[in-house]
């Protein structure tokens, strides 16, 4: 039966490796050493149901981009890509938003919009503080005042929205936890694990008979991109 297939298929991903070494602000809680890869472009292993849920985040992620684009008084740029050569972060924001409305409903001429999903929203929902700190990076790298938080159940549709502004005592928490991950590469040594690896989609990478050739990279990876990212170095002189 289909569901017997589904069920046994161990997914994994294709190796992306990446020219340059870039972490995405939607990792910046993860276990340290899974933030490397990541910036790297090792692949994740997954399981068909986590890729099912991928799906289903994307889906909805689609549909409310649709949907602000369609309102009126406001112009919507879907996925803008954001770097912060600074930092070597490079991410995508879902929307930035701008028009008449925005101008008379936030006193400012863009906003960004980061859309999330979750299970089953509580009336008393907060976003966490993954979800502000990846925001804070975006409005960082941009240099728009305000953010909102737009979190869409997958149970019911319905949703809860969270406004940001940038957070400068969290931002210095978020630039300060880089440097410890950037301190240990420059050494040439991964940086500690430092997560539940139960439940981490790197645990088949850290645990391998390999793994030294695979840190051997993204610590080669890392340095040549640092050492050829000018605004990366003018901040660490």
């Amino acid at each position: 039966m289909l569901r017997d297939i589904i069920e046994e298929i161990k997914l994994r991903k294709e190796f992306e490796l990446k020219t340059r070494f870039a972490v995405h602000p939607s990792t910046l809680t993860q276990c340290k050493r899974a933030i490397v890869l990541s910036a790297c472009g090792i692949a994740q292993y997954t399981t068909t149901q986590q890729e099912l849920m991928f799906c289903v985040a994307n889906g909805a992620h689609a549909m409310m981009e649709h949907i602000l684009g369609l309102q009126e008084g406001v112009h919507c740029e879907c996925e803008k890509r954001i770097k912060i050569p600074e930092y070597l972060l490079s991410g995508i924001a879902d929307a930035v938003l701008s028009g008449d409305r925005i101008l008379s409903s936030y006193g400012t001429e863009r906003i960004i919009v980061e859309i999330k999903t979750s299970g089953y929203l509580k009336a008393n929902y907060t976003p966490p503080v993954s979800h502000i700190a990846q925001l804070n990076t975006y409005l960082y790298g941009t240099g728009i005042e305000i953010g909102e938080i737009l979190t869409v159940s997958r149970t019911n549709g319905s949703y809860n929205t969270c406004t940001v502004e940038i957070d400068e005592e969290l931002l210095s928490s978020v630039f300060s936890f880089l440097d410890e991950i950037y301190d240990s590469l420059h050494g040439g040594t991964m940086p500690e694990i430092d997560g539940d690896c139960s439940s981490c989609w790197y645990y088949e990478y850290c645990h391998a008979s390999d793994a030294s050739n695979i840190y051997d990279y993204c610590i080669r990876l890392f340095n040549e991109t640092a050492d050829n990212t000018k605004e990366y170095k003018e901040r660490r002189k």
